[in-house]
């Protein structure tokens, strides 16, 4: 590319990679992300790293932004000067959640009780449906964006990169939220089109929010800090040889992390150290029969050696990370855990 392109970066939020018309698998519309996939490049296995906050957007900005891991590259806390600072809480209006006029608890780390529990499929329905709206409006907002570019000549000179910085559950697990390791909440979209990249092409590579950052700086022709821990994804967008990454990981504060490696993966649940919240507990899935995640095959005796090889890929990712959680590896076995 002899020209530096402009770059246009969209990133959504709670869009998980099933959401999205081109991947058939929810009845979502979504035409011009979908042409956008077509024009361009669309890694199909790209995911979100989590950290240690309760909200999981803000350590996936963070990657974003700095291309390191969460654990480096943020604080692992929310801690606010109480000197001069405002309370989000007291500036709602009255009638913000009309249905829950109240604080029931939960509304600073999780949203399941905000629907009646256990979920009706009612209740679901109507809230996929919304989802699924806001997602064929945000497309259709997209377009104008897109569409601005062509009317301004500029089309052309400009890659567009679209993402989110995590998915959500929406009734899947039982669960509404995102505070969870399953691939509906983990695993995001994310294409690019423009000048320099192929058409068409789809990219199953592990591919993580770090490394839009070394990507986008290849990009444009800039330097890419000595920080940064993400790989440029060029190479396989461009379909250069190059060694993937052999596992891909996710946390979630100090109760959950997950790895994903050769199409199968294996979530680990902690008892916090901190707080003695949560349980210790194993799951094994087989994403290429179970892409789901229905099947637990943890217990199953035949993948004892599968789990025990995933738990030593995860320790290793752990390391690799800055994973505060590596200093609290229990003295747990795998097994005990099942």
């Amino acid at each position: 590319m002899s020209k530096r392109p402009n770059i246009v970066l969209i990133v959504a939020d709670d869009h998980r990679h099933s959401a999205l018309g081109a991947a058939g698998l929810e009845p979502v519309r979504t035409p011009v992300l979908d042409a956008l996939a077509h024009s361009g490049v669309c890694f199909r296995q790209s995911h979100m790293h989590g950290g240690v906050l309760q909200a999981v957007c803000a350590p996936a900005r963070a990657a974003l932004h700095t291309g390191m891991s969460p654990f480096r590259a943020a604080q692992s806390a929310c801690d606010v000067d109480s000197q001069g600072a405002m309370s989000i809480r007291s500036q709602w209006p009255p009638n913000l959640a009309s249905a829950h006029p109240f604080d029931n608890g939960e509304l600073g780390v999780r949203d399941e009780q905000l629907l009646v529990s256990p979920l009706r499929e009612a209740d679901v329905r109507e809230e996929l449906a919304a989802y699924y709206a806001m997602i064929s409006h945000l497309d259709a907002q997209i377009g104008t964006v897109l569409a601005a570019l062509e009317s301004t000549g500029q089309r052309e000179e400009t890659v567009v990169v679209y993402t989110a910085d995590h998915g959500i559950a929406l009734g899947s697990h039982g669960l509404l939220g995102k505070q969870n390791l399953y691939d509906h909440s983990v695993r995001i979209p994310l294409i690019a089109s423009g000048p320099g990249l192929p058409q068409g092409r789809t990219v199953e590579a592990y591919t993580c929010t770090c490394d839009l950052y070394p990507t986008l700086c290849e990009l444009a022709g800039a330097p890419v800090p000595d920080t940064v821990e993400g790989r440029s994804l060029l190479p396989f967008a461009e379909g250069r040889r190059e060694a993937a990454r052999p596992y891909v990981g996710a946390a979630y504060r100090y109760l959950q992390r997950m790895i994903k490696a050769d199409g199968w993966k294996l979530i680990r649940y902690w008892q916090d150290p901190h707080t003695g919240a949560g349980t210790d507990r194993v799951q094994l899935y087989h994403l290429d029969e179970d892409p789901w995640e229905c099947r637990d095959l943890a217990a199953d005796p035949g993948q004892r050696g599968r789990v025990a090889e995933l738990s030593r890929a995860m320790k290793r990712w752990l390391a690799e990370t800055g994973d505060p959680l590596l200093d609290y590896w229990t003295a747990i076995s795998m097994e005990e855990a099942l």
